[in-house]
């Protein structure tokens, strides 16, 4: 009997990881690398568990690798006399969590606005000197390196540095 339950809890762990890296994409733009970066994400690291909102930073490091950055950030945008220019432009949610990011190939748009409203992420201020703003030093980052030529080829560290301020020792290794 023990066996037996052994060896289905072995199975579900195996086909439950299979699942979930059939979803990651092997070529794509910058949105499939933020996607792979959040399966991985959702899968495998701890602060999923207690966090529900998170920040996403994509850099190119060169031109082979391509760098995510995911960071918890539970504090909210500042609007300062309705001004949204500083709010990301794309999200996604993902196992009930909140994912957000910068692109500027796209404009922040109503809907954008609704689901930062819906997890309490605005903050609306007639002036700076009223703003409330605090920032968590502490908070560590998910960093992820994917090769550009397969997305599917990435490693990843866990890091109190901001993505492209430092360089680790594997990058030449992450698209072999």
């Amino acid at each position: 009997m023990i066996r037996v339950v052994v060896s289905l809890s072995i199975m579900y762990v195996l086909i439950s990881c299979n699942t979930w890296k059939s979803q990651l994409q092997a070529n794509g733009s910058n949105e499939t690398v933020v996607l792979n970066a959040i399966f991985d994400f959702c899968h495998t690291s701890f602060p999923v568990k207690k966090e529900k909102i998170f920040a996403v930073d994509i850099m190119e490091i060169n031109n082979n690798v391509v760098g995510v950055s995911i960071l918890a950030n539970p504090e909210p945008f500042i609007i300062i006399d309705g001004d949204t220019s500083n709010l990301p432009s794309q999200l996604i949610e993902y196992q009930e969590k909140l994912f957000y990011w910068f692109d500027e190939e796209s404009k922040v748009n109503d809907q954008v606005i609704a689901v930062l409203n819906q997890y309490d992420m605005i903050d609306s201020v007639k002036s700076i000197a009223f703003a409330n703003i605090q920032i968590n030093h502490s908070i560590k980052a998910i960093d992820y390196y994917f090769c550009k030529e397969d997305l599917t080829k990435y490693k990843k560290v866990k890091s109190d540095q901001i993505i492209g301020e430092y360089t680790p020792g594997f990058i030449h290794l992450v698209c072999n």
